[in-house]
């Protein structure tokens, strides 16, 4: 019974947050023109609400939206996507990293890399165009000349090279970052199986979806006894540029 009352709460919960966001949408849009941001890039940072609607439903059942700290952060202007990728002025807080004359320290300014759910392919390409325009466009309005990117992401964990082939989108997606960081799940609160499978933290292995070569690859180490996690990875836009 217990449980019935808390997915029906949580089915209200979701709910509301998707309707707030909707009637918020008309607001954002107009402070998003304001920083002179393309058309595209304001229907790109727009569109992020029906990524992560569709997201809660395929992992809820619900119809709504599951990540309400995330959405306050959109609609601060804290992140803003920018061609195929999206884009968030954080502090620096990690140890001190150095490539030739640069040097990131902690409490500095960087751009955090997400990599929103929006069905275009994770090509090189596309990161490299937009890692070029986010740079751009942020040094200009926080008025410095140069920025590092830093992510924090499965995508990123050292693992994934033995799953998958040097060919792949998400490998290659790696290559640009110098990991400086590798961290293995062991709590299921943390665990990246819902950006993975599209399934709850906790879905029994024997569950999970294997409709594509990266689920397959990723459930086997499941039931190898591996276990998911996260990679922390930094770059200078120049010293790793892809021509």
């Amino acid at each position: 019974m217990r449980s019935r009352l808390w997915q029906r709460r949580q089915r209200y919960i979701y709910t509301a947050h998707l309707v707030l966001f909707i009637a918020l949408t008309k607001t954002l849009r107009q402070r998003l023109t304001q920083l002179k941001l393309s058309k595209k890039n304001v229907l790109g940072t727009i569109a992020d609400f029906k990524y992560k609607m569709k997201e809660c439903e395929e992992i809820h059942g619900l119809v709504g939206i599951e990540q309400w700290s995330w959405y306050v952060r959109v609609l601060g202007l804290s992140i803003i996507a920018i061609g195929r990728l999206e884009f968030e002025v954080k502090e620096y807080t990690g140890g001190t990293y150095k490539k030739g004359e640069k040097v990131l320290s902690k409490g500095n300014t960087v751009l955090s890399v997400h990599i929103p759910r929006n069905g275009e392919p994770l090509e090189e390409k596309l990161c490299n165009r937009a890692y070029k325009e986010a740079k751009a466009f942020f040094c200009s309005l926080l008025g410095v000349h140069d920025i590092a990117f830093f992510c924090s992401s499965w995508l990123l964990y050292e693992k994934n090279r033995e799953l998958l082939p040097p060919t792949s989108n998400i490998v290659k997606f790696m290559n640009r970052f110098d990991i400086v960081e590798n961290i293995e799940c062991t709590d299921e609160r943390n665990t990246p199986m819902p950006f993975i499978f599209l399934k709850k933290s906790g879905t029994p292995i024997s569950e999970l979806p294997r409709d594509s070569s990266l689920r397959r690859a990723f459930a086997e180490m499941l039931e190898n006894g591996g276990k998911l996690g996260y990679g922390n990875g930094i770059f200078f836009l120049e010293d790793a540029a892809k021509n």
